[in-house]
């Protein structure tokens, strides 16, 4: 369900209804829920939390760690919270920042300080939950409008764990999207490696992206400078005095700091408070506090063990029957691991867990661990331990196998077991699969020995690594003592496409890589190897290192290509790829040749993958040479790939052999869409509008119709988009205006789509798009639609340039020139000039490496740079300029008159024109 606008301010009518469930309703902003009815995300209002009784705070030491209790007061980071303030007070409408550093740094205590503040600077602050961990938001209505508050922060914990498809829809929310509204949202995470696909999301809405790396308070330099040699010492007094308030002990303020407060284990906030706390709560018992992390940890969950066993034994009847609380500190150790694995579960889900670990009296145990550990909501059970680097080393401390002065429990690896494995045969992984697999996996790189543990789990099921999402998978290939015949136990399982996985997936290949490659000899084995790296590394956006792999697959393969001539031609299609996607067209034409030749022997033994191979191949070719802007070589190849697929269509569909005729039919509407792209670059503009409507045709008889719309991507959608895509070009040539514009908008709509699930493979394409629905725009009077779609591509060209100018430059210049018309209009013949000045300095240092692909439109933008300096008087350097175009469009109409001569005729005209003006009386006077 999504909203359907902005709602009116200030008035708002809503009716919540339930039937056998629970309902949640806002004001002001949208819900995004699946067929399942699950929300995506929740929004709500901040708040801090309420003071806690000290009472209950003293019972469990931890409580007091938890950052939402705040029983510390913010001290520190001020350059951190300075450089927040800077960035929520300036920039654009919309701005989205990414703020990362380990588990414990401080991450969210920053976060809850930041928007304190905002909100008593007159911010709207609301939070944002991702679906499965939505749970502790009472209220079943949020009222989020905006009234009389000075902007919108939105605070997002835990970014890096949501999947990329809630973070999406979270960022298409109305509520973000206000006319006039400043907009800020603050995503908090442990890792930046999904930072660059939400970045790519973002442009879409000309959000301004920004990362912020949180500082360790060990004096290393982060984003907002290094710590100051005090801030330690600073921190830990301030913490110290706050505990002994709750305590009760006045006297432990004047307990000093550990001598080991220095050491590389306190670089963390959580590290110095853990300190703190411990000196405080040893203060009481006349004890000396432990100095160094992993003692400190002990001791603390020692008081958590100790909390249970009062609880279970203080003034209780002899009968346990009668007692209040009747979970033995032993049942309870076990409750506690579970609910560090699983997080909190509805209340139903709780006692089904407990049920399928055979937990004695399920009912009661739940409840006794609620009064330990209440939830944030009273329908949830099994709220986990916290902050969650005390649970992670409660996970490893429980689990044998470490050397630390804390007792390992037998039955352990048995529950852990239990609890990540599936219910039988065919079921879906376990709900808590993401959040088991990430904290054992974070947990493993302080204690090794949990990397027995992962490997036992995933072994058993490698299927279950995919199921833990992107940063399960980021977290295991970075635990050294995972053994390597997990990795390739997993590999099987990796999907593709798969945007959700693509880093993640990445990085467990690269791993695997170093093993497979240092361990194997056969150089076939190691150049299979390479090739599927390379396209992994690709699918991540990881172009450079794809290319490494891609030429090393092809310098192993060469010397195999008498024995192999399939799998040598496959690693040149594989390297024209890779330096495709880095703009290195004349060297993947190259390699795309070498694979044309091959291929073509191939299919003569006349199989279905042969012939398959060949017309991709082909394609490939096509393409590159368009590229490089040999449009008349280009389309002989193209309507031989055309050729190729439509006699394979023909001879599966008379055979009746289905298996391979979808995938034929397939490769033949792409290669018409491509083909109607090399007929209208020559000027055959009504063969090209034949051959565009005949493949989206095919690929609407192969589609499902309507597409889902539960967020799946079919895998044929791509390829129709740029069908789409062609289809409006075509119509747009061949005059057909308005039905141009309704198919660019449908080709927008997919591409968006698109860019939804892989930004970093889709963003081009639908700026592409949007470039060319604003050139349409202006053509059918839209004058102000036209502006805004040009203007919203120009944005985001000019940082896609600015990461990769050999790729996108030519991207950037285009949007100038359709741009100057459109500001020509809106803006006036200074702004119109401006942008065609700079796409004329784009085009002109293109044109020297390149000038068969650039000509043509360096030639229009002279031409757009002379009329404008004429409507601005300046007839003497418009002759020049349009002289220039007149020269390059002459060239081109020398070698390729059909598709030339036209433009060449307009230039003409317009320079005789200006040339007139030029010498006329009254410019001779404003010359004079």
């Amino acid at each position: 369900m999504t909203g359907t606008g902005a709602p009116e301010e200030g008035r708002h009518l809503q009716q919540v209804t339930a039937v056998n469930g629970f309902a949640f309703g806002v004001v002001g902003a949208d819900i995004h829920v699946f067929g399942s009815g699950q929300p995506l995300y929740l929004l709500a209002n901040w708040r801090s939390e309420e003071p806690a009784d000290p009472d209950w705070l003293r019972e469990l030491p931890s409580r007091m760690l938890n950052a939402r209790r705040l029983v510390v007061p913010f001290v520190g980071r001020e350059g951190d919270l300075i450089r927040l303030g800077e960035w929520r007070d300036t920039g654009p409408r919309l701005a989205v920042r990414w703020l990362h550093g380990p588990g414990g740094q401080g991450k969210t205590r920053l976060a809850t300080e930041f928007a304190a503040r905002s909100a008593a600077a007159g911010w709207k602050v609301v939070a944002a939950f991702h679906g499965p961990d939505a749970d502790w938001i009472r209220e079943s209505t949020q009222d989020l409008s905006l009234t009389g508050h000075t902007g919108l922060l939105v605070v997002v914990d835990y970014a890096d764990r949501w999947q990329l498809a809630a973070l999406t829809w979270l960022l298409k929310n109305n509520l973000l999207h206000r006319t006039g509204v400043t907009t800020r949202v603050l995503m908090v995470a442990r890792t930046a490696n999904a930072w660059p696909a939400i970045r790519g999301i973002l442009d879409t809405y000309q959000a301004g992206t920004s990362g912020h790396v949180l500082a360790p308070l060990d004096g290393e330099a982060g984003d907002a400078g290094p710590a100051t040699p005090d801030e330690r010492t600073e921190m830990f007094e301030a913490a110290r005095d706050s505990f002994a308030r709750v305590y009760g002990r006045p006297s432990a303020r004047l307990f000093p700091p550990p001598d080991s407060l220095s050491g590389a284990d306190f670089g963390l906030t959580l590290a110095v408070h853990m300190a703190a706390l411990v000196a405080v709560d040893c203060h009481g018992s006349g004890g000396r506090p432990p100095e160094d992390m992993g003692r400190l940890t002990a001791y603390l969950l020692n008081r958590e063990q100790l909390h249970w066993a009062r609880l279970y034994g203080d003034g209780a009847p002899d009968s346990p029957a009668l007692r209040p609380f009747r979970t033995p500190p032993e049942a309870m150790n076990r409750l506690v691991f579970i609910a560090g694995l699983t997080g909190a579960l509805p209340r139903a889900g709780g006692l089904a867990v407990l049920g399928r670990l055979e937990t004695p009296v399920a009912a009661q145990a739940m409840e006794d661990h609620a009064f330990c550990y209440p939830p944030s909501d009273a329908a949830l059970a099994l709220e986990p331990l916290y902050p969650d680097r005390l649970t992670e080393d409660f996970l490893a401390l429980t689990l044998p196998g470490h050397q630390a002065d804390h007792p390992h429990q037998a039955w352990a690896p048995g529950t852990v077991s239990t609890l990540m494995a599936r219910t039988g045969e065919g079921a879906e992984p376990p709900a808590w699969t993401p959040r088991g697999l990430t904290f054992l996996a974070d947990a493993a790189a302080r204690w090794p020995h949990l990397a027995a543990y992962l490997n036992e789990i995933l072994l058993r099921d490698p299927a279950l690594a995919t199921a833990g999402g992107n940063a399960a998978l980021t977290s295991l290939a970075s635990v050294p003592g995972i053994d390597v015949s997990l990795f390739m136990a997993m590999h099987p399982f990796f999907p593709y496409p798969a945007p959700d996985l693509a880093p993640g997936i990445a990085d467990v290949m690269r791993r695997l890589g170093d093993h497979v490659l240092a361990h194997t000899e056969e150089d076939a084995t190691r150049a299979d190897f390479h090739e599927e790296l390379c396209v992994r590394l690709s699918a991540a956006g990881r172009h450079e290192e794809a290319l490494e792999s891609a030429q090393a697959s092809v310098a192993l393969r060469r010397p195999l290509a008498d024995r192999d001539r399939r799998r040598y031609a496959h690693a040149l299609h594989a390297l024209g790829t890779a330096l495709w996607a880095l703009g290195r067209y004349p060297e993947a034409l190259e390699q795309a040749d070498e694979a044309v030749r091959l291929r073509r022997q191939l299919a003569d033994d006349g199989s279905p993958r042969s012939a398959h191979d060949l017309a991709h191949a082909l394609d490939n070719q096509g393409t590159l040479l368009s590229q490089v802007a040999s449009h008349t070589e280009a389309l002989k190849v193209r309507i031989k790939a055309r050729d190729v697929w439509r006699r394979q269509v023909r001879k599966h569909s008379r055979a009746g052999e289905t298996e391979h005729l979808e995938a034929m039919q397939a490769g033949l509407a792409q290669s018409l869409a491509h083909l109607s792209g090399t007929q209208l670059h020559l000027g055959r503009h009504e063969p090209a509008l034949a051959t565009a409507e005949e493949g989206v045709t095919l690929f609407e008889q192969l589609l499902p119709d309507p597409l889902p719309e539960d967020g799946t991507v079919p895998y044929l959608l791509p390829p129709y988009q740029q069908a789409v895509s062609a289809l409006g070009t075509a119509l747009l040539a061949s005059g057909r205006t308005q039905q141009a514009r309704a198919a660019f908008r449908q080709a927008v709509a997919m591409a968006e789509r698109l860019v939804e699930v892989n930004p970093q493979a889709y963003e081009p394409r639908l700026l592409d798009d949007l470039s060319s629905l604003g050139v349409v725009c202006s053509m059918t009077g839209r004058h102000e639609e036209a502006l805004e779609t040009l203007e919203l591509a120009l944005t985001r060209f000019v940082r896609l340039a600015r990461t990769n100018p050999v790729l996108h430059e030519a991207d950037l210049a285009r949007v100038l020139v359709h741009l100057t018309e459109t500001y020509a209009r809106e803006k006036g013949p200074q702004a119109a000039l401006a942008a065609a000045e700079q796409a004329v300095d784009i085009y002109r240092r293109l044109t020297a490496g390149h000038p068969r692909v650039y000509e043509p439109a360096f030639a229009q933008a002279l031409y757009l740079r002379g009329v404008n300096l004429a409507r601005l008087s300046r007839h003497m350097d418009a002759v020049d300029s349009l002289s220039d175009a007149v020269a390059v469009q002459r060239r081109l109409a020398d070698t390729t008159p059909q598709a030339h001569e036209a433009r060449l005729a307009e230039f003409l005209a317009a320079l005789t024109e200006v040339r007139r003006a030029a010498d006329s009386p009254a410019h001779e006077v404003v010359r004079d």
